[in-house]
């Protein structure tokens, strides 16, 4: 017997690079026995080459990323599967896209303009939550240093800390310090969390 979560439940793991999303969303997934994403496989070509340049995501450039990994997200809550996805969501507009499918701002426009049915990325998740991996600078440039194999430098940290909207109280969220254990971290997460008991 072990404790699973409800169908259809999605987790957004969110922080700066370096946060540890990968580590705490793997790590997750594992304790909860659900699906997990990366979220940074799906960035289109040209933003990981940007990226690798050292040159900041515009809005622009992240926008089809955001829906990308929404409609994931929506296809696994319409299916009852759920799933933790990795990705920075830095913004509270990158946070409804993921939500949402779509801008807040833009959502009424879009809706107005849309015949027939609403395509998956319009669609609001119910189900979800966002799991933010915060704390010290200097404990995330440390990793950074640390870390190797991947596409983004360490020199795009300031970009991305500059960005960073932490969530406000009308959002789904959960807060955890990075400086906390992986076991204590997913400790925390999941006494957040609806669950129903498995065999």
């Amino acid at each position: 017997i072990r404790n699973a979560i409800m169908d259809g439940w999605v987790c957004f793991v969110m922080g700066v690079a370096g946060a540890g999303k990968s580590t705490v969303g793997r790590a997750l997934s594992e304790k909860l026995g659900c699906q997990f994403v990366e979220g940074d496989i799906h960035h289109p070509a040209s933003n990981v080459t940007k990226m690798a340049a050292g040159v900041p995501l515009t809005d622009e450039d992240r926008e089809p990323w955001l829906v990308a990994l929404h409609d994931i997200a929506f296809k696994w809550s319409k299916s009852g599967i759920s799933g933790v996805i990795a990705c920075s969501a830095l913004k509270r507009k990158y946070r409804d896209i993921l939500v949402c499918g779509i801008c807040n701002d833009k959502r009424d426009t879009a809706s107005a303009t849309l015949v027939g049915e609403i395509p998956a990325s319009y669609h609001t998740l119910s189900n979800y939550i966002f799991v933010v991996l915060h704390g010290p600078e200097e404990v995330i440039w440390s990793r950074l240093q640390e870390r190797k194999g991947h596409f983004m430098p360490p020199a795009l940290l300031q970009s991305q800390l500059d960005t960073l909207e932490l969530p406000s109280q009308d959002e789904k969220f959960v807060m955890c310090s990075l400086e906390m254990t992986v076991p204590d971290i997913i400790q925390h997460i999941t006494s957040h969390f609806p669950f129903s008991t498995v065999q």
